[in-house]
């Protein structure tokens, strides 16, 4: 059914362990939800803003939250904003897709440098386009890549539910994984969820 499962085992749910980021390097958590900027529908990610935003690229860990499988590795360098300097070139960002097990997903953007071992595996994989499909297994708590002077784009998919309440679901048949975006606190353990949730506005 997924085209970048491959992999993968088992069924399910899993709970995270270790937050994407540290949660001292955290100023706060941006809800799902949001309608702002290009996003013309509710935004189904949400964003871990460092505790100083306008830190210099790299500043901060990101870190896998359970033990699973990145699949693919994209790679951004161009501007997407919808402001004058749409199109124009910057520094690479990254985008991972991580498997938990074969219907339990989760997804970072915006991270501003892979780890040396990700790295080498998009440099070996990398097609046109700047995207690569690899089949990299990850450990808890594993630093996974870099952040800094931005957020760190962050979602979670369960493809085992379907959101209730959208009006005309046919408009996302391109977008079909925002049908099973999930709240990510309940998969989070004691402590982590209660330091996350005190950081969500």
């Amino acid at each position: 059914e997924h085209v970048d499962n491959q992999g993968c085992g088992g069924s399910g749910p899993v709970m995270f362990g270790t937050s994407p980021m540290d949660p001292k390097d955290v100023g706060m958590i941006l809800p799902y939800g949001g309608m702002v900027g290009a996003h013309v529908t509710p935004i189904d990610h949400m964003y871990f803003s460092p505790i100083v935003f306008h830190s210099p690229r790299d500043t901060y860990e990101v870190r896998a939250m359970a033990d699973g499988l990145i699949t693919a590795i994209s790679e951004r360098r161009q501007n997407v904003t919808d402001g004058t300097d749409n199109g124009s070139s910057k520094l690479a960002e990254y985008q991972l897709k991580f498997w938990y097990t074969c219907d339990f997903a989760s997804y970072y953007d915006l991270i501003t440098s892979l780890s040396p071992r990700l790295q080498a595996e998009f440099e070996a994989h990398k097609r046109s386009g700047g995207w690569a499909m690899v089949q990299v297994t990850v450990k808890e708590g594993e630093v996974v890549g870099r952040i800094g002077g931005q957020t760190l784009d962050f979602a979670v998919y369960d493809y085992t539910k379907i959101l209730p309440g959208f009006i005309v679901p046919e408009h996302y048949l391109g977008e079909s994984w925002k049908a099973h975006v999930v709240n990510p606190f309940p998969y989070f353990k004691e402590p982590v969820r209660t330091q996350l949730l005190a950081l969500n506005p």
